[in-house]
């Protein structure tokens, strides 16, 4: 927000939501008024101040290892770097709308490729449904109908592969936190600070998870391909 305002460009900050996780995003629309070359920064400033982070983060790591601290300091240091990392990683899942993605965009003259993708697929289930599925669009709609074509299938594959992960990881990670903590509540030789510390972590997991996947079930628009999650 701030690197937009450097610009002039007034933004918004509010929740969004990508497939059912919750997320904190500015609303930098107001950059497409600005040079293309003006554009980038303002959109990688969140992954340029995580990156910093993760860099800050290290150096102070390495000092106290050093300092011969192996402690709860340098542990939560260390899930703190873990965890930047990983949303770090995540803005490349451009299937999502990431910042990766509007970066991409910005860069080969596309403001809105994934709006443009899910016409393009309802065109596609338009045609192999005859009509009663999807919506039709002439190929001549889209600016560039190979690299729609690219992204369609990124679009198609990423929402699958978000999919399996859910099933395969998320949901047998959940579970099997849930049991590790009626476990530790059940077991008379675990200490209760434990018991209810995996309890409520286990709890605020899999709340995490249920009001997100309720949000992107209940927004999700009624026609295929829309443009929610």
């Amino acid at each position: 927000m701030l690197a937009a305002a450097a610009h002039g460009v007034v933004s918004r900050l509010g929740f969004g939501m990508r497939l059912w996780i919750i997320v904190a995003e500015a609303d930098l629309s107001g950059i497409m008024a600005l040079p293309k070359r003006q554009r980038y920064v303002p959109l990688a400033a969140g992954m340029i101040v995580d990156i910093l982070n993760i860099a800050l983060i290290t150096l102070a790591i390495t000092a106290l290892v050093r300092h011969g601290d192996h402690g709860f300091i340098v542990v939560l240091l260390q899930a703190l770097a873990l965890q930047l990392v990983v949303t770090l990683l995540w803005q490349f899942n451009i299937f999502l709308r990431t910042d990766v993605y509007f970066i991409l965009c910005t860069w080969f003259g596309h403001p809105d490729l994934d709006s443009e993708a899910r016409a393009y697929l309802a065109a596609l289930l338009a045609r192999a449904s005859f009509g009663r599925l999807g919506r039709a669009s002439a190929p001549q709609a889209f600016r560039n109908l190979a690299m729609v074509r690219a992204f369609a299938a990124i679009w198609v594959i990423g929402r699958i592969a978000a999919l399996a992960m859910m099933v395969v990881v998320v949901l047998p990670t959940l579970w099997a936190y849930a049991r590790k903590a009626w476990r530790a509540f059940q077991d008379p030789a675990a200490s209760r600070a434990t018991a209810y510390d995996l309890g409520a972590f286990a709890v605020l997991s899999a709340l995490l998870v249920a009001i997100g996947v309720f949000l992107w079930i209940r927004h999700r628009p009624r026609s295929a391909f829309g443009e929610e999650g």
